[in-house]
């Protein structure tokens, strides 16, 4: 009897061994994947702008029918999972803005720093001939590695597709902010130095300095009550994404509001 039931023995222990290490294998490879999941989030969102002082959270960009448009390290366009051909662009975003209120038009934009500002302007240019003015910087705040941190970005405004009339010669508005970036990175504001990307401090206390005039002699926005706080930046092509992000950081943590984006006959 005894030898009879050495093989039903063998075989209960076989079955449990067996099914211990299919659970074991199962269990590996789950880690595994999620491991894999979590690096790719990871790796993504590190090679985003981060450590922006003035981003502001904005949780639309997590939402599925949001115009998030993501850019690879080699430029290349996508919506979700779909590669768009840059000739396509603009179509694209129309059909996802076509049932947008006017407050929710608005294109989000995933880039990491290196990819070549010009790159970014092509991008801008369908964004606006879509008929769309605004555009959103994703970036992460200092704190982006913490759990339950909300996606934050820049607001940025695009202007309109010049016209033959706007080659006429015009008086410039007295009032007029610009900040232009050249390809080494120096900084200027309406052609006064102010320093480099690598420390825009200089350019930040300046316009400060400017806003806190204009509130005290109330300097305000045509037709309204606001203060004129707008700047708009003009950064040259050959620059990486990175370092316009990091101007524009700087213009909006002294309080520029809206920020508008140059981006015709911009230099090389």
């Amino acid at each position: 009897m005894e030898n009879n039931d050495q093989p039903a023995r063998f075989m209960k222990l076989f079955l449990i061994w067996f099914g211990l290490l299919i659970f074991l294998l199962n269990a590996s490879g789950c880690s595994s994947v999620r491991l894999q999941l979590n690096q790719f989030k990871e790796d993504k969102r590190a090679n985003l702008p981060r450590n922006m002082r003035s981003a502001s959270e904005d949780i639309d960009i997590t939402k599925e029918n949001s115009c998030v448009i993501t850019l690879d390290n080699s430029g290349k366009f996508l919506i979700g999972k779909e590669e768009i051909a840059e000739a396509g662009l603009t179509e694209k975003i129309i059909e996802k803005l076509e049932d947008k209120t006017p407050d929710k038009r608005i294109v989000y934009i995933e880039s990491p720093v290196n990819v070549g500002h010009q790159t970014i302007v092509k991008l801008f240019d369908a964004i606006r001939k879509a008929g769309i003015d605004r555009a959103g910087l994703v970036a992460y705040r200092e704190n982006y590695d913490k759990p339950g941190v909300k996606p934050s970005m820049f607001e940025v405004k695009l202007p309109a597709e010049p016209k033959p009339e706007d080659a006429e010669i015009r008086n410039p508005n007295p009032l007029s902010l610009v900040v232009s970036i050249d390809r080494t990175g120096k900084l200027s504001l309406n052609n006064e130095p102010m320093g480099n990307v690598s420390d825009p401090d200089a350019l930040t206390d300046k316009l400060t300095e400017i806003f806190k005039y204009r509130t005290s002699n109330g300097v305000f926005q045509p037709f309204t009550n606001e203060i004129e706080a707008t700047v708009f930046v003009k950064a040259s092509k050959s620059l990486k994404y990175g370092d316009v992000v990091k101007v524009i950081d700087a213009v909006k943590l002294a309080g520029a509001d809206p920020i508008g984006m140059q981006i015709d006959d911009l230099s090389v």
